[in-house]
């Protein structure tokens, strides 16, 4: 908060010190926009931002809000507010096709979509990193944080439901890849 305090636009900023979720400051970064070209960035990155945000079932990183700031070349992932909203189990998301709406549709869809969809015309886009940190995934160290959190008053009330939709998303990884592909034709 001093190091942002020290910018002219954050100079009267009224924030309180606290605890704060994500509040790393990166220095000399950038927000992404959409005339960001994005065979500068590597594909293995791109895809894994779209596989991470389809598990976590996150809404928000749209054209118009990408949530994504790069610093030379290292991308962060921020805001994640609108994720990890799961009180079903995997299945359940699947038969409603929960992600057709948000990915595909919803103002534009997601920010990496279009972009994998046509790649994926001409070589094929996989998942295979994303997927094998998934299978090495411990959802029950969620447990832990939660912990933390609620040491700040931080709700996490839903966090079985969240350890209980991993541990399902894991068990049927098949699934999970095949959604994946789906949401790229």
């Amino acid at each position: 908060m001093n190091e942002l305090r020290k910018q002219e636009m954050y100079k009267n900023w009224l924030a309180t010190e606290g605890v704060f979720l994500g509040c790393k400051y990166i220095n000399n970064s950038k927000s992404y926009i959409e005339k960001t070209t994005l065979d500068a960035l590597d594909i293995w990155e791109i895809s894994n931002i779209f596989a991470f945000d389809v598990l976590i079932l996150n809404t928000d990183r749209q054209f118009e809000k990408p949530n994504i700031i790069t610093q030379n070349v290292d991308i962060y992932v921020i805001d994640h507010e609108l994720s990890l909203n799961m009180s079903k189990p995997f299945d359940t998301y699947i038969h409603q096709s929960q992600w057709d709406y948000f990915i595909k549709d919803k103002r534009g869809g997601h920010l990496f979509r279009q972009y994998l969809a046509h790649l994926n015309k001409d070589i094929k886009v996989t998942f295979d990193d994303f997927i094998e940190n998934l299978r090495t995934l411990n959802p029950k160290i969620l447990y832990n944080y939660a912990e933390q959190l609620a040491e700040y008053d931080y709700a996490t009330l839903d966090i079985g439901n969240i350890i209980a939709y991993l541990a399902e998303v894991k068990k049927n990884e098949p699934k999970f890849v095949t959604l994946l592909e789906k949401l790229l034709k």
